[in-house]
């Protein structure tokens, strides 16, 4: 389905950046906008052509999205919860626009909130563990996220969306198939041991792409 998306966009002159009608989401890249619209069991993307990232030189990209209340994710009762995670070198500055978002830093297990119509946003330094969801039960979360700088970011959530639509849900992505896509996002999960993750990152990873067992990335969904 994923790819077909892809194909039915790119044949009215559109590229894909990350569509995710599994979670409801409005992805919004500054190369692509793809709105997402329920119309009973059928989705409508109305593309919107926005700045490249050829165009910013590379020094960010903004992903948006919707989120229903409901909408699975890795933890219970956490809409659209990502696992605990850290980037690399990439620095995320979020936007609640509508809803409320809650989110998680480091360890310590204290759930915070950000609100709409917060002016400042809240941005995240590279390295530190965090996971963020829909904490209104009521409306729709409404949310921009600025990733500095861009990287590969484009290709990261591209495929990232794309599996877990092809899966029925993120949780249900193969779990070697998310190490591998996170490694090359630059985005390390923060719940496994450093230990382990140095070995799953320099040992397993390379594996099973040299054996092209997983990759990465995968055209049907960058296309």
């Amino acid at each position: 389905m994923a790819s077909s998306v892809a194909g039915c966009l790119r044949s009215v002159g559109y590229r894909v950046f990350d569509v995710m009608p599994l979670l409801d989401i409005d992805c919004i890249v500054e190369a692509l906008t793809v709105q997402l619209r329920d119309m009973g069991s059928a989705a409508l993307y109305c593309p919107r052509a926005a700045p490249t990232r050829e165009e910013t030189g590379g020094e960010f990209i903004t992903v948006g999205g919707f989120v229903r209340p409901g909408t699975p994710g890795f933890y219970p009762g956490k809409s659209a919860s990502p696992p605990l995670h850290s980037h690399d070198f990439q620095e995320e500055c979020f936007t609640v626009n509508a809803g409320s978002m809650g989110y998680l830093l480091g360890y310590d297990g204290v759930e915070r909130f950000v609100q709409a119509g917060n002016k400042a946003p809240l941005c995240l330094p590279p390295r530190v563990p965090h996971t963020f969801w829909s904490a209104d039960n009521q409306t729709t979360l409404d949310i921009k996220c600025k990733i500095i700088p861009a990287s590969n970011s484009e290709q990261f959530y591209q495929t990232y969306a794309g599996l877990g639509y092809d899966a029925g849900t993120l949780a249900h992505i193969n779990p070697l198939q998310i190490l591998v896509t996170f490694v090359g996002g630059h985005v390390t999960l923060t719940e496994v041991p450093k230990p382990l993750w140095l070995v799953i990152k320099y040992g397993l990873v390379p594996i099973l792409r040299t054996f092209n067992i997983f990759q990465p990335f995968y055209p049907e969904y960058t296309g």
